[in-house]
């Protein structure tokens, strides 16, 4: 059988003198030790709203204000639920018309190049037009629009993205120098890829 658990109590008495109002509180004070003495330990923990930018100092402080009467053995924060951010979708950009002549006389013509050098891509063709507007239409300011402008002369299909296929073209092949946007350039190595590859073999 289990042993029984075993508690001692001394108990003693004391004697008090004083009037009414003195006796009363000697034997509330009294009264209050024997209740500490047979209640457990208590521990006061306040639960704080969401506080996720506040340092541990600045938790206490903002406790020990709410509580000024009481000890906080402990504080935690409780966080709230926080409404997911819709993310914005990103309009697909847009692209204006730019006044070139596409078909110069004493030039071969933009659409009279494509259809002999048939390029297949669009990385293919923006390297093309590239060179088309560098060499042969001798033009210094090169940008997407104008890009735009060739696909639409030529009768291709405008990427969603040319910016992309512009950056792709320059880290993938090293046809194009992209390091002014405004001022787009054929490589040396995308000059010989369209006077030397273009049209690809069957």
């Amino acid at each position: 059988m289990a042993k029984e658990d075993k508690a001692r109590i001394r108990v003693f008495f004391a004697e008090l003198e004083g009037n009414n109002e003195t006796l009363q509180q000697s034997l509330s004070s009294i009264a209050a030790a024997v209740n500490r003495t047979f209640q457990p330990d208590t521990r006061i923990i306040k639960v704080l709203p969401n506080a996720e930018d506040l340092d541990e100092d600045e938790l206490i402080e903002l406790a020990n204000s709410e509580l000024e009467e009481e000890s906080v053995d402990e504080v935690v924060t409780q966080e709230t639920p926080r409404k997911k951010s819709k993310k914005k979708k990103s309009k697909p950009p847009t692209y204006k018309h730019v006044d070139l002549d596409l078909r110069p006389k004493g030039k071969d013509a933009l659409k009279d190049i494509y259809t002999q050098k048939k390029p297949k891509t669009d990385q293919e063709r923006v390297t093309l037009f590239t060179h088309y507007l560098q060499h042969v239409l001798g033009l210094s300011d090169i940008d997407i629009d104008h890009m735009y402008t060739c696909f639409k002369d030529v009768g291709a299909k405008v990427p969603s993205n040319i910016g992309s296929v512009i950056n792709n073209t320059s880290a993938r092949k090293g046809w194009l120098d992209t390091s002014n946007m405004s001022k787009l350039r054929v490589t040396s190595q995308g000059e010989n890829f369209v006077e030397h590859d273009l049209p690809r073999s069957e």
